[in-house]
């Protein structure tokens, strides 16, 4: 009397097993469709999608390939996903019909300076964004295809993108930041950023301005100082000596003047040969950039420049700063030591007198 009952559940149980499986293999179908890109960076993209494929295998997924995927969306869909601006319910029409369960979609591109790459992994069934990547790289960090790889794994386990801090401070006050293009306000200052190479810029006015690549670690908080040295005939006022003190001619009376011995004036000396070589090397160094940012081909992402001319022009650079401090330095020591001989100065007798229709003076003392 038992038999039917226990044959029922058998049935049952049988059925549940042998549905759970099917479930659990739909549930690991993504689709991944080509990255939409300009014409002269479908290689690129293509590369990206790649790494997409062999990454999601990794981590089990049940993949459909671009091709595939292509296959079974029409063109004009697949051009408009970008404009849907990883709005899921959009992205869900655009890929209607598509047999997967999850999707990869974005686009790759570039603007002036760097790549600029979007992804969003999207759950078809219940129509939301599980993560996304959105990054600027660097065309000069020559760092696509690292930052892509280190990107995807975290993207299809569908983390969100971590980001990490930057802590800019400068050597002089109220210099202006730049990150990437972007004002970032007055150093000092802290700004959280994805992580990769970013491109920082300091400047302020009368002092020559300082570029550097930065990489930030995702979740690292990363300090930077950036040293700012002035511009020849710019910025504070310059060091220079004393005026004279007018001397004024009264018969019998003593007047002070100023004494500058023999180390200062070979002081003052160095400090101007100084100033020169910093003067010639600063527009060498300028002439090579110039020359440099004149050579770069857009269209084959290349500079005309050779790396040992780009170097000569930092050597330049760097032997120009050094001679510009030694510049301030020197006339400094030249300040020092007349200020020091000036300490106790000596008296300088002044007579003043007529004759024969003429004047006369007389000085005597101690220069």
């Amino acid at each position: 009397m038992f038999a039917p009952r226990m044959f029922s559940a058998t049935l049952v149980a049988l059925l549940v097993v042998s549905a759970s499986p099917a479930r659990t293999a739909n549930e690991r179908r993504l689709a991944i469709v080509e990255l939409v890109t300009p014409p002269n960076m479908v290689g690129l993209g293509s590369q990206i999608s790649r790494m997409l494929v062999d990454e999601a295998r990794k981590q089990h997924y049940q993949v459909l390939p671009p091709d595939q995927a292509r296959a079974r969306l029409n063109e004009k869909a697949r051009v408009e996903i970008p404009a849907c601006e990883g709005a899921p319910t959009c992205i869900v029409q655009k890929l209607a019909g598509l047999p997967a369960s999850r999707a990869v979609v974005g686009s790759l591109d570039r603007d002036e300076r760097s790549y600029l790459l979007k992804l969003w992994l999207v759950d078809l069934r219940a129509g939301k964004v599980l993560a996304k990547v959105d990054r600027a790289i660097l065309i000069a960090s020559r760092r696509l295809m690292t930052d892509a790889e280190e990107a995807l794994p975290a993207f299809l386990r569908g983390e969100r993108e971590p980001h990490g801090t930057l802590v800019l401070t400068a050597t002089v006050p109220e210099a202006k930041v730049t990150v990437d293009g972007e004002a970032a306000g007055v150093a000092p200052v802290t700004v959280t950023v994805k992580p990769g190479v970013h491109s920082v810029r300091v400047q302020k006015r009368s002092y020559f301005p300082v570029e550097r690549l930065v990489t930030v670690e995702a979740g690292q908080k990363t300090e930077e100082q950036f040293r700012l040295l002035q511009e020849p005939g710019e910025g504070p006022p310059q060091l220079s000596l004393p005026q004279r003190q007018s001397m004024r001619v009264v018969s019998n009376r003593k007047v002070e003047t100023l004494r500058v011995p023999v180390g200062a004036w070979v002081t003052f000396g160095a400090a101007a040969v100084a100033l020169g070589g910093g003067a010639y090397f600063g527009s060498h160094s300028v002439a090579i950039q110039t020359e440099l940012q004149g050579s770069y081909h857009a269209d084959r992402d290349y500079y005309g420049v050779t790396r040992a001319r780009a170097l000569e022009g930092q050597r330049s650079a760097v032997i120009a700063n050094a001679l510009f401090g030694a510049t301030g330095a020197l006339l400094v020591g030249g300040v020092v030591l007349t200020a020091i001989e000036n300490a106790h100065p000596a008296p300088v007798q002044v007579s003043a007198g007529l004759a024969g229709g003429g004047g006369g003076v007389l000085v005597q003392g101690s220069f």
